[in-house]
């Protein structure tokens, strides 16, 4: 985790209750919290880096088992985290809804990006599913985009003849209120359970984006305000042309260029030598 730089993590089904203490739990460089569920399977937890400043909320809903963290990137706005898990055992109720909706609108109306992780065992790639119906609409009212674009669990299941078929979903979800802020969202087989790890990248400092600075072009010339014309001819005339001369009498072309490698010399021995720094701009749209 460390070396990869992991600032968040959100777990599902931790299983966990009183008997297991946070210290058992505890990943060096990282805070844990929890919400536990004491009957059977089920309960969130998420580690968060301690670099981060992060706040609990108090969003308990004894329809939702969900976690709402509020959560200070470096150089960034408050993010408003909430993971949440829904047993594949109830039905997305209207109190189901009602309690998403009601933590939704408390953050919501803070106006801080928003953004929730977790199983929601309602299948979005199912769109006959009044499961998945119910839970679009949610998203939809508060303008979520879900992110998560592939099956995140592969399972196969026996039906009551012996027959064996493989059960493919996309219940683990990750939504956001600013998916503009999100650089990419992806799944990664894990190979240890048939539920895969979704995972995304946010921007560091998503509201304060600043284009990449491109280094000057440095370039070198020679300034003619230190041409001296009278100065020029003086130098010229310290040439020996007649040797010159002599030397290329059958060469007219090998008389050519040496005098123009003695006339440049000449000249740039007079100019000063300067550098400068140029600014490259791409232009776009020129005919």
């Amino acid at each position: 985790m460390n070396d990869n730089e992991i600032d968040v993590i959100g777990l599902n089904e931790t299983r966990l209750d009183e008997n297991i203490s946070d210290r058992e739990l505890r990943i060096e460089g990282y805070k844990i919290f929890r919400n536990d569920r004491y009957v059977q399977r089920g309960g969130v937890a998420s580690y968060i880096k301690e670099s981060l400043d992060v706040l609990r909320l108090d969003h308990q809903m004894n329809s939702l088992e969900l976690l709402s963290l509020e959560i200070k990137p470096k150089k960034a706005r408050y993010i408003f985290l909430v993971s949440w898990y829904r047993p594949p055992t109830t039905n997305v109720d209207d109190s189901t809804l009602e309690s998403l909706r009601a933590v939704v609108t408390r953050l919501d109306r803070q106006d801080k990006e928003i953004i929730l992780i977790g199983d929601t065992n309602c299948d979005q790639m199912d769109n006959r599913n009044a499961n998945t119906k119910k839970l679009k609409q949610v998203y939809s009212e508060f303008q979520l985009e879900q992110l998560i674009k592939t099956y995140t669990r592969v399972a196969i299941k026996t039906s009551d003849n012996g027959t064996k078929r493989i059960s493919k979903s996309l219940i683990d979800h990750f939504s956001t209120s600013n998916a503009r802020h999100i650089l990419k969202t992806d799944v990664l087989e894990t190979g240890m359970v048939d539920h895969y790890l979704i995972y995304g990248i946010r921007k560091i400092n998503a509201w304060r984006i600043k284009k990449p600075v491109t280094p000057p072009k440095i370039v070198e010339f020679r300034s003619m305000r230190t041409y001296d014309k009278s100065l020029f001819q003086e130098d010229l005339k310290q040439i020996d042309w007649k040797t010159i001369l002599n030397t290329y009498t059958n060469d007219p072309s090998g008389m050519a260029n040496i005098f123009q490698d003695i006339f440049s010399s000449v000249l740039m021995h007079m100019l000063q030598l300067k550098s400068k720094g140029l600014k490259l701009s791409l232009l776009l749209g020129l005919p």
